[in-house]
């Protein structure tokens, strides 16, 4: 028994990076950082840091998006095809919307290339029959975007079990779908994250404890330790407010209703790029996203992260042993 399967069976400290952000936007003297187009081309700016090496060819593969009917998911379904991937199915819970996200990829990309399935990330057995289903229709996975979430302090374990839990369990589906120890021949796993699992996000903070949440798992899932057994990447991708449905009505969504109306002013007042960007730096951590790696899409820019190490910021103030 793998340990993945194990996992199933049995169903890093950062500190607040207040010298990386600057007035609500990172400090761009501390990362690597390049343009990226904010229309819908196929066509960006892709200077990698680093010595531009690619890390997966995206021609010919197959993948599955989380919340692909719409957003950010849509965005990086669209992104992948004009890359030159095989198929990609987009997974919802909206039927209607989920139809047409399918049929406008297929009138864009060729018919047969995407594939819509009804599944919520909160039903385990609905999530996987997804993986199976895109296993029997197109014979393969090679890339898993974990795109669904929710804002909704006012329900928020239903928030936290849809954002953590549903990247949870989708990194955990990828391992046994993609991984080389499970069905695939290895691959690799996005995960969304958000810019508020770096900072603080006082309106919202079942939010942002989510979105923290998803950057240490795919950190930690990250590790050289799983992509030696699995053969799968898992990179994080932490975009800045993007103007999705995700946003919609956001005042009725707070823990309180004070705290709702300080989130809708905080969101007015804040930047907003539209979800393209995010669907083209979703292609560039395919090809380009060390395991382990954050990133951060922010005003159509892509941020390459370095983030420092405890023992780098920790001051001595006792000692009791």
């Amino acid at each position: 028994m793998s340990l993945y399967q194990g996992i199933f069976r049995n169903s890093q400290v950062t500190k607040y990076l207040s010298k990386l952000i600057e007035n609500g936007t990172f400090n761009r003297a501390l990362h690597k950082t390049f343009p990226l187009e904010s229309n819908t081309s196929c066509n960006y700016q892709d200077n990698c840091p680093g010595g531009n090496s690619n890390l997966m060819d995206v021609a010919c593969k197959v993948a599955l998006i989380t919340g692909g009917t719409s957003g950010i998911g849509l965005a990086a379904a669209s992104q992948i095809l004009c890359a030159g991937a095989r198929n990609v199915t987009i997974t919802g819970i909206n039927t209607c919307e989920g139809k047409e996200a399918a049929c406008f990829l297929n009138s864009t990309y060729g018919m047969g290339k995407a594939m819509f399935i009804n599944s919520s990330v909160n039903c385990m057995g609905a999530f996987e029959a997804a993986f199976k289903s895109t296993m029997d229709t197109f014979k393969r996975i090679d890339i898993v975007v974990n795109a669904a979430g929710v804002c909704d302090g006012s329900r928020w374990e239903r928030e936290i079990v849809t954002n953590l839990i549903g990247t949870i369990r989708g990194t955990l589906l990828a391992y046994r779908y993609v991984g080389k120890e499970g069905r695939g021949n290895g691959g690799c796993v996005v995960n969304i994250s958000g810019v508020y699992g770096l900072e603080p996000l006082p309106p919202a903070p079942t939010l942002c404890a989510s979105q923290y949440a998803i950057v240490g798992l795919s950190r930690s899932f990250g590790h050289k330790s799983h992509v030696m057994r699995s053969g799968v990447r898992v990179v994080c991708l932490c975009p800045g407010f993007t103007q999705t449905p995700y946003l919609k009505n956001i005042a009725e969504r707070g823990m309180t209703e004070a705290m709702g109306k300080q989130l809708d002013a905080f969101v007015k007042d804040a930047k907003r790029q539209g979800p393209d960007p995010c669907g083209h730096a979703v292609v560039h951590l395919l090809k380009h996203g060390r395991s382990g790696s954050v990133w951060v899409c922010e005003g159509a820019r892509l941020f390459a992260l370095n983030l420092p190490h405890k023992d780098s910021y920790g001051t001595l103030v006792a000692q009791y042993l």
